[in-house]
């Protein structure tokens, strides 16, 4: 996961979107991710490559809603469903498919692909990857034929199922590293979780806040307080609350690309009164959005309070070992850098004088590892630095030469002389 964090849907989102000025996806790491600082916390070039040769294989482009969790949204609420629905990836991501739907033909497309492609949904997945002890759910009214199709999506997408051997020693892992929270910390949070409004009660107060004035749909910017305790069972708001939404209201307002009220309305700007004795409004769209972005609630209470700054130190915790690591993936790139200068001496042995297998160097292993299919990489030529291929015979010795000693790539190598035993990669079989 530490390896593959780019490829998240939101990476691949930023990237199909914005493509080579996506600030999510080319960041050198998950923090200027997050941070979206990919245009000055930039990865390599050629890890950039990588990742837009994988998005280009993997990218769902306009089919997003072909991911598992959409073909698990139809099985489960049919056309009632609030995600694969929506019209575009964000509102299907959110579930505001019946706020931002997709046409009519769109969604008959949909379900005709669900329809056929039902097998592809995670717990036919998760059938499938029990391996022998299987139910055989996924491969159900399937011929041999298409039960090969499957199983090869399956394993193009899932990965190979775990030996029991494997599933064994897994399972005994996490019994081991339960790492779960203490009884009274899960008490404390079943507590603020039972506290919290339920979708039902969120969503009377939503329609009672669109449904409140249909024809004006405006309030004084002093009638403020009075709202906002409205959506709160009657609760005053806090003063800090207030100048939060207040605050919102007015950044909104200064970074809109629209000035002017929307269609049907005065034309007037947002909030400016008409005469100098006109007091200043805020529109409804104004208030819903400010109390959505602000995460208005009502006023937490202690314990609510001490569970937020666990969870802050917990983020804090976090971020300093994510800080750590990276100097540490810094100082190994460093490092790695000066032993490819000064290689092994088993690395060093037959290239001293005339050099018949000079495709076994650190350097080829690396070019192999990294595309075994380049047609033009450098160990497939017939001489070191040559521009003629060898021939299939020799290409096909290398090749598995350099599958059976995958070991000796420069990567694994410096990963034994800083970890040892603790490394994982450099002692798999």
């Amino acid at each position: 996961y530490k390896d593959n964090w780019w490829k998240a849907p939101s990476c691949a989102d930023d990237w199909s979107k914005a493509g080579a000025n996506g600030k999510k996806w080319g960041a050198v790491n998950p923090d200027a991710t997050r941070e979206e600082e990919g245009d000055k916390k930039a990865a390599t070039p050629e890890e950039k490559a990588k990742r837009e040769d994988w998005y280009r294989k993997h990218g769902d482009g306009d089919d997003w809603w072909k991911r598992p969790e959409f073909i698990e949204d139809y099985q489960e609420a049919g056309p009632s469903g609030k995600k694969w629905t929506a019209g575009n990836p964000t509102a299907g991501a959110l579930g505001l498919g019946h706020d931002c739907p997709a046409s009519g033909p769109e969604k008959k497309k949909r379900e005709d692909w669900y329809k056929d492609n039902w097998w592809k949904a995670p717990r036919f997945c998760d059938d499938w990857a029990k391996g022998p002890a299987s139910k055989g759910d996924w491969k159900k009214d399937a011929t041999p034929a298409e039960e090969k199709k499957r199983d090869a999506w399956y394993r193009q997408n899932q990965g190979d199922p775990a030996t029991p051997e494997e599933k064994d020693r897994r399972e005994a892992w996490y019994r081991k590293h339960p790492k779960e929270p203490s009884g009274a910390q899960l008490a404390k949070r079943e507590d603020w979780y039972r506290n919290q409004l339920s979708d039902d009660d969120k969503a009377k107060r939503m329609d009672w806040l669109r449904d409140r004035n249909d024809k004006d749909k405006r309030i004084l910017a002093t009638e403020l307080p009075e709202a906002l305790a409205a959506i709160n069972e009657g609760q005053a708001p806090t003063e800090q609350q207030i100048q939060d939404v207040m605050d919102r209201i007015e950044w909104n307002r200064q970074n809109q690309n629209d000035d002017f009220e929307p269609e049907g309305a005065s034309g007037r700007k947002r909030g400016v009164a008409d005469d100098e004795d006109d007091e200043p409004t805020i529109t409804q769209d104004e208030f819903l959005q400010a109390v959505a972005e602000t995460n208005f609630y009502v006023a937490p209470d202690k314990d609510e309070l001490e569970f937020q700054e666990e969870e802050e130190k917990i983020e804090q915790e976090r971020e300093e070992m994510a800080r750590q690591e990276e100097e540490c993936a810094y100082l190994a790139m460093d490092a790695e850098e000066e032993q490819k200068k000064q290689p092994e001496e088993w690395q060093r042995r037959g290239f001293d004088k005339k050099n018949d297998e000079w495709w076994k160097k650190p350097e080829m292993i690396e070019a192999y590892q990294r595309d075994p299919e380049d047609e033009e990489a450098p160990w497939r030529m017939e001489e070191e630095g040559g521009k003629k291929p060898c021939s299939d015979e020799d290409a096909a010795e290398r090749e598995q030469w350099f599958k059976d000693n995958w070991w000796k790539a420069p990567k694994y190598s410096t990963e034994w002389r800083r970890d040892g035993e603790a490394g994982d990669n450099w002692k798999k079989t």
